[in-house]
């Protein structure tokens, strides 16, 4: 099988790619990780660079960027990789980065499964909201656009990946069929 991985950052994405190349499917990665980066992937993982100027300072400097600047950043990554991406029978795409990709895989007639590592951004947005005022603090929430544009990655996807209940229990009736 041709599977894609589309995600700025590398992040965990480790052990299912070389699982999946150890079971023998191709691999592609997505990402604007330079391949210097790349520790303990299976050499036999393609790398197609994508540029996240935003992710990519915040990574050599961790200086945390505006939301905005974030918000940008994402969906500029996305675009591109929707551009650069291969014909694939499976894309992996990472949270708030994947609408675009997810929308070329499919016209590929791929299975697009989002990896959402965390709560319903509608949820996790409220949850850290309560929590920053709890330690009086103030929490800076995406914009209205963008939790919107994460929404529609929840429905445009065919599966979502969760790693928990708590995550899982988080989304919409309707949602938890995909999850």
């Amino acid at each position: 099988m041709r599977i894609a991985i589309s995600t700025a950052r590398q992040a965990h994405y480790r052990l299912p790619a070389n699982s999946l190349l150890r079971r023998g499917h191709s691999l592609i990665m997505y990402s604007s990780t330079p391949p210097s980066r790349f520790k303990g992937f299976d050499p036999a993982m393609q790398h197609k660079f994508v540029p996240a100027p935003v992710s990519m300072m915040n990574g050599a400097t961790r200086i945390a960027p505006p939301v905005e600047l974030y918000e940008l950043d994402a969906v500029m990554y996305d675009h591109l990789a929707a551009l650069r991406l291969q014909p694939c029978e499976l894309l992996l795409g990472a949270s708030s980065s994947s609408l675009s990709t997810g929308k070329a895989a499919q016209r590929f007639g791929a299975t697009f499964v989002l990896d959402r590592a965390c709560p319903d951004i509608r949820v996790q947005q409220a949850m850290m909201v309560e929590e920053a005022k709890k330690v009086g603090a103030t929490f800076k929430r995406h914009s209205d656009w963008f939790v919107k544009r994460q929404v529609e990655e929840y429905d445009l996807a065919d599966l979502i990946l969760s790693p928990s209940n708590y995550s899982r229990s988080s989304f919409p009736e309707h949602l938890r069929r995909k999850i």
